[in-house]
């Protein structure tokens, strides 16, 4: 469901070599995305999903280079779509919310440079 989500540039992927472990680490990253923005995942494992998401760790790089991912790309994409999902989000939408919509912002922007 999210392996079109997590892929990288040709340059970066090598879709032509499937074996076994690649596809594991394909589906980590996967389940990593969907734990990042399911609604039925509990706030702190979808948290935990984030910052692995979001962080620079190197478990992450790992993970990518084995899954034939490009991390940066994979970080990138899942940046603009937590914008995207806090910019659309009816609890972050609308009148009367702009102090919060702007506090998430500064949130995430900060949780971007500590990464």
């Amino acid at each position: 469901m999210f392996t079109s989500f997590i892929k990288s540039s040709a340059a970066y992927t090598s879709d032509k070599i499937d074996c076994p472990e690649k596809r594991l680490f394909i589906a980590i990253l996967s389940q990593a995305v969907h734990d990042a923005f399911s609604d039925h995942v509990p706030r702190h494992e979808k948290q935990v999903a984030r910052n692995f998401l979001l962080g620079n760790s190197r478990d992450f790089k790992l993970i990518c280079e084995m899954a034939g991912r490009n991390p940066n790309y994979v970080k990138e994409k899942v940046r603009k779509r937590l914008q995207k999902l806090f910019e659309t989000h009816p609890l972050y939408s609308g009148a009367g919310v702009s102090y919060t919509r702007s506090k998430i912002r500064h949130q995430v922007a900060r949780h971007l440079q500590n990464c």
